[in-house]
C-alpha cells in the first residue's frame, strides 16, 4: 500500500471516528469513502465531512435525511442548511412545504 493511500485511509477514519465521537454514533462503513451507515440513515463520506467541519447539529443531519427520503433526494445537505437559514422563523414542517414549492419546475 502506497503512502499516499495510507494517509487517505488514515484522513477517512479521522472524520469517521470524530464524527461518531460528536454525534454519539455507531457508524458502519458500507463501502469505503462513499456510503456509512449512521443510526437508521444512510450518509456519504461527502455529507459526514460537511457535518464535522461546519459542526452541524444531528437533528439539522437528520431531519435532511428523511426530508430527502421523502422527496426522494432532491436536495444536498448544503443547499437544505442554507435554505434553513433562510427561514429562520419557519417551523419544521412549514420549512419543508416552502423547499417543496421551491423545487417545483
Amino acid at each position: 500500500m502506497s503512502k499516499l493511500n495510507n494517509d487517505l485511509k488514515n484522513a477517512v477514519n479521522a472524520y469517521i471516528q470524530g464524527f461518531d465521537a460528536k454525534y454519539e454514533t455507531d457508524t458502519e462503513e458500507v463501502d469505503f469513502m462513499m456510503l456509512y451507515t449512521v443510526a437508521d440513515m444512510y450518509l456519504s463520506f461527502v455529507d459526514i465531512v460537511y457535518c464535522i467541519d461546519n459542526d452541524i447539529q444531528f437533528d439539522d443531519i437528520y431531519s435532511w435525511y428523511w426530508f430527502t427520503v421523502e422527496t426522494k433526494g432532491k436536495i444536498n445537505l448544503q443547499t437544505y442548511l442554507r435554505r434553513k437559514i433562510d427561514y429562520p422563523e419557519s417551523d419544521h414542517k412549514d420549512f419543508q412545504i416552502i423547499l417543496l414549492n421551491e423545487m417545483i419546475p
